[in-house]
Formats: structure tokens, C-alpha cells, sequence
């Protein structure tokens, strides 16, 4: 499992339980909405054994600041996925 953070959007990928992924997005719908920020969430994929898990897509309003990034970033951290951070030019 491993997470990509755009600065308007954030994307974790290969989630092997709903379970898991809904963790997961009500504790980013927290840290977002303490940041004030708006966003629509979209998931594409599937839990079986043989696929590649759910992707959680993540749209925000405004980037995400500075202090944002480095929560997310020691939040992933302690759940154990792998961050990527991309350059705000980077498509997503």
C-alpha cells in the first residue's frame, strides 16, 4: 500500500479491506477538515485477493499548506504506507 500527495489531491492506493479504507478516510476527512479544506472523494477497485486493492482518490479545493503535508506525511508514516510526495505541477 502506498499514498501520493499532490498539493490538490491525495491518493492511497492497494487497500486490501474495506475496513481498512474506511479508517483511513474518516481519519483524512479529520485532519482536512481541521485544515479547513473542501474536497469530493472517489474509489475505484476492489478488496479480492487477486486485484489490486481499493485506490482512494481524494480531490481538495486549495493546496495543501506546508504543516498539512507534514501531518499526513507522519500519519502514513504510522499506519506503515509508503508516501510519495509529487511536485505541484505533477498531473494526477
Amino acid at each position: 500500500m502506498h499514498a501520493k500527495i499532490y498539493s490538490k489531491a491525495i491518493i492511497i492506493e492497494g487497500i486490501h479491506t474495506h475496513t481498512y479504507a474506511s479508517t483511513i478516510l474518516s481519519d483524512l476527512r479529520d485532519i482536512l477538515h481541521y485544515g479547513g479544506k473542501q474536497f469530493s472523494v472517489f474509489f475505484e477497485g476492489s478488496p479480492s485477493p487477486s486485484g489490486s486493492g481499493i485506490t482512494i482518490k481524494i480531490l481538495i479545493n486549495k493546496d495543501l499548506s506546508d504543516f498539512e503535508i507534514d501531518v499526513l506525511q507522519k500519519y502514513f508514516k504510522l499506519r506503515k504506507i509508503k508516501t510519495i510526495l509529487l511536485p505541484q505541477d505533477s498531473g494526477h
